[in-house]
């Protein structure tokens, strides 16, 4: 999902704000991205030009025009008007720059007419007109911008179906199904071709234990399993995922500017003790870490304690090696955290207080550093089921907090640590690393088995299952292979 190619063509959606509430509709947040795109390109038209090359890559043909004939005249003068700019010659209409725009599909070619430097009202755009009184053709007429931002839209769902088709099977098959306490219900296609790849599908996010029902009305989720943006539905279902993808990545991107502000903590210390350092260079940690640092608050034989611990919990589960990071036991009380890693420093850190942050930060560590062309694996298709059903579960124990619980306001609130933080992916990841841990019944203290807000760690059996399935064939391979 994060190839450079994809950011590069959905760059003008990753830098555009969006006001856009998942409880929206899809045709409502499709509506909204575009009237929010559209916007920005008024207003930028480098942007919109930026927009135009990216859609030329399609059968999308835009040509001048020029006042040499009395049919093109007759243009001009229907584009003056539509754009209620009646006082215009000839010359001041060429300073609006109109086109003729051909759009070419496999049904049919439509030729438009606009101005590139004039706004239609929203009655026109898209519309048939003729001035009356020459009696003259109809001519579709589009308001530029609106057009641009439309195919722009489209182009970039296209993009995103065709690229991302692991995520938009599971997406199509997830409307499909129906998951109650003791049975799994699923809808299937009619089309016998159709419903042996959604099959495969639902096994493998599901299980085969379900009761399937068919019907002609999944037959319509065809081109879009397929990756084909077929009708307005197709539209606003990848458009409901690409929102989502976008709020991920502003949440994300916040996440770490805070992090950036931790007076780089990640960094090693100046004056360390002697015995302090005798150990950094000597202990467990080394087995997994290329460098160890201990300030010098460090009880070191709390951290001895902690050494053998570590090996317990390797045991059991295995750590993966990381020569190229580090281990930092510092204090962190300024920073309000009991632990913290940096992706980019390289950096997993704990606070000698808290040790059993460690298992927390070692789930982000290993999601950042076990992905494939530079996909997180929390970013993955794979873990895509995890987080659907465990937002699900959250949400639903939110719901339940009496109205004055501490934790419901923060969770609707506009605060850091909010819905929005929880439920981001890299999140899900490492909580769901621990409940599986605590699942296992690994208990250590470098990981955090007491679980003191509950509705955070669901105990849900199903979830429970289905991260136990995760984590044996997803992540343990990967560990495995270094």
């Amino acid at each position: 999902m994060k190839s450079s190619s994809l950011l590069q063509k959905m760059d003008i959606l990753y830098s555009t704000k969006l006001t856009i509430s998942t409880s929206d509709c899809e045709q409502k947040q499709y509506e909204k991205l575009h009237i929010a795109i559209r916007k920005r390109m008024r207003k930028d038209f480098s942007l919109l030009e930026r927009a135009v090359k990216i859609i030329q890559e399609e059968d999308i043909v835009i040509r001048p025009l020029y006042p040499i004939s009395d049919y093109h005249c007759y243009l001009f003068s229907l584009l003056k008007v539509c754009c209620k700019q009646h006082n215009l010659d000839l010359e001041e209409v060429q300073r609006l720059e109109p086109i003729e725009i051909e759009i070419r599909n496999t049904k049919e070619t439509i030729v438009a007419y606009s101005l590139r430097r004039a706004t239609f009202a929203k009655n026109c755009h898209k519309k048939p007109w003729r001035l009356t009184h020459f009696k003259g053709e109809y001519h579709t007429i589009y308001d530029y911008t609106s057009f641009i931002a439309e195919e722009y839209i489209d182009h970039c769902l296209r993009y995103f179906a065709q690229h991302n088709s692991d995520l938009i099977q599971y997406l199509v098959a997830k409307h499909c199904v129906a998951v109650n306490k003791n049975s799994i219900e699923v809808q299937l296609p009619i089309d016998t071709n159709f419903a042996e790849d959604m099959k495969k599908v639902i096994q493998r996010y599901w299980g085969e234990s379900y009761k399937a029902h068919y019907t002609h009305q999944v037959n319509k989720y065809r081109d879009i399993f397929y990756g084909q943006i077929g009708d307005d539905w197709d539209k606003w279902f990848v458009c409901q995922e690409i929102i989502r993808h976008l709020q991920y990545v502003k949440v994300k991107k916040r996440v770490e500017e805070d992090r950036s502000s931790y007076a780089r903590v990640f960094e090693t210390k100046k004056n360390i003790l002697k015995k302090t350092m005798a150990v950094m260079k000597d202990n467990a940690f080394l087995n997994f870490y290329g460098y160890v640092e201990l300030d010098n608050s460090t009880d070191l034989e709390r951290f001895f304690i902690l050494e053998k611990h570590l090996m317990d919990f390797h045991n059991r589960f295995t750590i993966p090696e990381a020569r190229d990071h580090s281990l930092r036991v510092k204090k962190l009380g300024k920073h309000r955290a009991d632990g913290l890693y940096f992706p980019g420093e390289k950096a997993t850190i704990f606070a000698i207080d808290h040790p059993e942050s460690f298992a927390h930060e070692l789930a982000h560590q290993i999601d950042y550093t076990h992905g494939e062309n530079e996909t997180l694996l929390s970013e993955g298709a794979s873990f895509r089921h995890i987080i659907d059903v465990y937002v699900d579960l959250v949400t639903t124990n939110i719901e339940k907090l009496p109205s004055g619980s501490v934790l419901k306001k923060r969770w609707f609130s506009r605060q850091k640590f909010n819905c929005d933080y929880y439920c981001q992916n890299t999140e899900v990841f490492a909580r769901a690393f621990e409940i599986f841990l605590y699942h296992e019944k690994i208990r250590n203290p470098l990981i955090d088995c007491r679980f003191t807000e509950k509705t955070l760690y669901p105990d849900d059996p199903y979830f429970v299952n289905i991260l136990r399935d995760y984590i044996y064939s997803s992540v343990c391979p990967l560990i495995s292979l270094q």
